[in-house]
């Protein structure tokens, strides 16, 4: 492999511009990738999609009995009905019982944002390949590809900026109310929506590894104990 391949995936590509980008991806923005060398990637780096692992909200739920403020509380109710304090014990209980179930329910809440953005990735790209512009599953994606992006599309991978000017609505993202410009050698990020005009980009990066991925699994992360 390339040693300009091994460099996809990083966030140093962000700060070059888009001819050291093209170098060290080791791609013609004339021509593209090869259909090869497209599939030699995605076995690399893998599919443009964020992986989630998922459980039974069965588990879930009994999860949040366990832990140290469930531990506190659940030893406060033993101690309770030790001494024959039932009233107690019955309140100690629904207290309980209410934090898990509210806890467990923003759980839920922050997986369905979660599965919201990966259903935005199933959408379709311009993709340069062989000399050839075709529309490929965007989750086909693989870094180093030339894409074509233009008004009313859905950014599904980290792109930077070759040719031509638009604007981006990256308001999920980082809660800018505004669009924002973007020229030659800016990065569109995963994630936002192009508002006005069309570009020709390199993708930069893909699936957990855009900016798109992170914040994904920054919610995951977050997500209450």
């Amino acid at each position: 492999m390339a040693d300009g391949e091994s460099q996809g995936q990083s966030n140093e590509p962000n700060n070059l511009d888009w001819k050291q980008v093209a170098k060290r991806l080791s791609v013609d923005t004339k021509t593209g990738l090869s259909e090869e060398e497209a599939q030699k990637r995605t076995s690399k780096f893998g599919f443009n999609e964020i992986p989630e692992k998922k459980e039974s909200w069965i588990i879930k739920f009994l999860k949040k009995f366990w832990g140290l403020t469930a531990w506190m509380l659940e030893l406060t109710m033993l101690v309770s009905f030790i001494l024959g304090k039932y009233l107690d014990l019955y309140i100690i209980g629904a207290l309980l019982l209410f934090n898990s179930i509210l806890s467990f329910l923003q759980e839920e809440k922050a997986s369905s944002v979660i599965n919201s953005l990966k259903k935005s990735l199933q959408v379709e790209a311009r993709v340069l390949r062989d000399g050839k512009w075709n529309t490929v599953p965007a989750r086909e994606l693989v870094p180093g590809d030339i894409v074509r992006v233009r008004t009313g599309d859905f950014v599904a991978a980290d792109l930077k900026v070759v040719a031509g000017k638009l604007e981006s609505d990256q308001s999920a993202l980082t809660g800018e109310s505004m669009a924002v410009e973007k020229k030659e050698n800016s990065v569109l990020y995963s994630g936002s929506i192009v508002k006005k005009g069309e570009a020709s980009t390199i993708v930069l990066a893909t699936g957990k590894k855009t900016y798109f991925g992170r914040t994904a699994q920054l919610v995951q992360i977050a997500r209450p104990k």
